[in-house]
C-alpha cells in the first residue's frame, strides 16, 4: 500500500475528451469529480470500490480525485489535528488515483460521489452522486437524501419508495471490479500442490465440514498472503457465493469451489457461463473448471473494457444530469 501526496488540482481543464476501444465519449463539461471514501482496505470491498473508481476514471482522462471521509467541515483546531493523519492515508500503489488533504470550493464544477452510507451532504457540495454499493432494502427510507441528485446501484436494484424533489435513479450500474493480476497469475506456482484454502466472507454463517480443520482460512489476510497460498494449495473452497477470490484462485491455477447455496442452481448463481469460468459450483463441476481455467484471462480482459466503457457512460451521465438540472434552474 502507498501514502498519498498533497495534489494541486487547479491545472486541470474544464473539458476534456477520451477516447476507447469502441468508441469515442465527448464530455462536454466534465467536471471534476471527489470520491468520498475511507482509507484503502482490501478487506472491504466497498472500500476498494470507491478507490477503484476514482482509478478507473483518472486512467480514462477524468479529472477525479479521491476525498478522505474524514475531511468534514469541522473547526480549524480539529482540521490541523487531523493533518498527521491525512497526510498518511492509505492507497492502493497500483491504483493511479490522486488524494485531496482540503476540500476545494465544490462549486458547479465539481460533483462529489457519497457512498450511500453517507447521510446528507455534509460537504455542501452542489452536484452530488450517491453510490449504492450495497442494495438498500428500500432507497433512503429515513428521507437523509437531498433534491437534485443522481443515485446508482453497484449490482442490486434498491427498492425505490420515494426520491427527493428533482432526484432520480440511474438506470445504468456503476460496477468496478479490481484484478490485481501482478498477483494472481500463473508465475511461481509449485511444483507440487497440497492441502486446501477456504473464505468464509459473507458465508460466515455456514456449516464448515470436520476437515476444515486443517484448512487454510484466507480471511483477513493480504493480497500478497492470499496470492502465495492460491499458487501451493490444491484447492479453495470458498463459503460466500459472490467474492472475487474464487476468480484469483483460478488464475493461480488452483481449483476454485464454490460450496452451493440450497435452493441456488448453478444457472440461477451466475446466470451467464463466461462468468462462471474457472470455477466449480460443486465438487461435480470440477471438470468444467479445468476445461474453462484457460478462458479466464480473456473474460476478464473483456469485463476491464467493459466497465470502463460504463464509467465513461455513467460520467456523461452525471454531467448531463446537472446541465439539465441547471437549465430547469
Amino acid at each position: 500500500m502507498a501514502f498519498a501526496d498533497v495534489i494541486d488540482v487547479s491545472g486541470f481543464a474544464s473539458s476534456t475528451r477520451v477516447s476507447i476501444a469502441f468508441w469515442e465519449v465527448s464530455l462536454k463539461v466534465a467536471r471534476k469529480i471527489a470520491v468520498v471514501t475511507p482509507q484503502y482496505s482490501n478487506l472491504s470491498g466497498g472500500i476498494i470500490a470507491l478507490h477503484k473508481l476514482a482509478d478507473v476514471m483518472h486512467r480514462q482522462g477524468i479529472a477525479a480525485f479521491l476525498l478522505p471521509d474524514r475531511l468534514l467541515p469541522e473547526s480549524d483546531m480539529w482540521q490541523a489535528a487531523k493533518t498527521r493523519y491525512l497526510r498518511r492515508f492509505r492507497t492502493n500503489p497500483a491504483y493511479r488515483s490522486q488524494t485531496l488533504f482540503r476540500v476545494p470550493d465544490l462549486d458547479d464544477t465539481w460533483i462529489v460521489v457519497y457512498p450511500g452510507t453517507i447521510a446528507g451532504n455534509p460537504l455542501k457540495a452542489m452536484n452530488v452522486v450517491r453510490w449504492h454499493l450495497n442494495a438498500p432494502r428500500e432507497l433512503d427510507p429515513w428521507g437523509h437524501f437531498g433534491p437534485g441528485e443522481l443515485y446508482f446501484r453497484f449490482k442490486v436494484q434498491p427498492v425505490v419508495n420515494r426520491l427527493a424533489e428533482g432526484s432520480r435513479l440511474s438506470t445504468r450500474k456503476l460496477a468496478v471490479n479490481d484484478y490485481p493480476l501482478h498477483l494472481y497469475n500463473d508465475q511461481g506456482q509449485a511444483v507440487r500442490r497440497t492441502g486446501t484454502a477456504y473464505c468464509r466472507r459473507k458465508g460466515g454463517g455456514r456449516d464448515l465440514p470436520a476437515e476444515a480443520a486443517d484448512w487454510i482460512l484466507i480471511d483477513g489476510k493480504s493480497h500478497e498472503e492470499v496470492s502465495a497460498i492460491f499458487k501451493s494449495v490444491e484447492r479453495f473452497v470458498s463459503y460466500d457465493t459472490r467474492t472475487a477470490y474464487l476468480k484469483f484462485a483460478a488464475l493461480c491455477g488452483c481449483d476454485a469451489v464454490v460450496e452451493p447455496q440450497e435452493g441456488l442452481t448453478e444457472e440461477q448463481w451466475k446466470p451467464d457461463p463466461a462468468l462462471r469460468y474457472g470455477v466449480a459450483y460443486g465438487l461435480d463441476r470440477l471438470d468444467w473448471a479445468r476445461s474453462t481455467r484457460h478462458l479466464l484471462p480473456l473474460q476478464i480482459s473483456e469485463d476491464m473494457a467493459r466497465q470502463e466503457a460504463n464509467v465513461l457512460e455513467c460520467v456523461a451521465e452525471m454531467n448531463a444530469f446537472f446541465d439539465a438540472r441547471d437549465r430547469q434552474g
